[in-house]
């Protein structure tokens, strides 16, 4: 072989080494993980106090360019207690004349109902547990892994109800709010484990917040 030849296969088994070596890259960028979250978010005010708490599951796969695509179903348990509602009705009940202004919002359903009618007042929700299911987006990219749960998660329903001596009347409802456990980057440890961590504490006017949650994403292939 000449030297021309030689300089030719050189060049040819440096160019196929390339390509190898670029193939395997992208193949171990692109991989599948699954993954778990846990958290709990707590509120308080003067007249009641609750919050949910929440556990789910996740998967995913990475692309080429780092990018995310996958699925969670995520199960909400909420709470909601009138601790502070009920001593109030109890207070006023107890010592006449005081003003209503104690009961906050409720105040004047609470006069309308009667106080001697009432025997407290309690929360219910339309669902024992929220099942929430929607589709995953994010990126994995030098070392941080970021995950977003796609679209809005919609509050669970609850009734508000005065429980009277002859039955029961609702006087107020809505929706409670639910959080993203998606919050933040984790960090990628070992290139096969990413985790997330959150804790904070939190008070706007009269009402405390108090949330901690976690994700741990493992890759499996």
């Amino acid at each position: 072989m000449g030297l021309h030849g030689a300089r030719r296969a050189s060049a040819a088994a440096v160019i196929g080494a390339l390509c190898a070596l670029g193939g395997s890259a992208a193949t171990a960028s692109a991989a599948t993980w699954t993954g778990e979250t846990h958290g709990k978010l707590e509120r308080s005010s003067r007249l009641a106090s609750g919050g949910s708490s929440w556990h789910g599951s996740f998967w995913f796969t990475t692309d080429r360019r780092g990018g995310v695509r996958g699925q969670a179903v995520i199960a909400y348990e909420p709470r909601l207690e009138l601790t502070g509602l009920n001593n109030a009705i109890g207070y006023i009940r107890s010592y006449a004349g005081t003003a209503l202004g104690l009961l906050g919002p409720y105040g004047s359903a609470i006069s309308g109902a009667g106080l001697s009618q009432i025997v407290g007042a309690g929360v219910t929700f339309r669902s024992a547990m929220a099942i929430r299911r929607g589709t995953l987006s994010g990126s994995l990219r030098k070392g941080r892994l970021t995950l977003r749960m796609n679209g809005k998660l919609p509050g669970i329903p609850y009734d508000v109800n005065l429980i009277l001596a002859t039955g029961s009347r609702r006087i107020d409802g809505g929706r409670a709010g639910i959080r993203d456990p998606f919050s933040g980057a984790g960090d990628v440890v070992g290139g096969r484990t990413a985790v997330r961590t959150f804790e904070n504490r939190s008070k706007d006017g009269g009402v405390t917040e108090q949330v901690g949650s976690y994700w741990v994403a493992h890759r499996t292939g």
